[in-house]
């Protein structure tokens, strides 16, 4: 899925912590 594929390439460039604060929204 092309989705789940920029979830992944998001995840190499964002740290845990900005994802962390996303879930947040």
């Amino acid at each position: 899925m092309v989705l789940y594929e920029s979830y992944i390439a998001l995840n190499k460039h964002i740290k845990k912590d900005d994802v962390k604060n996303l879930s947040r929204i």
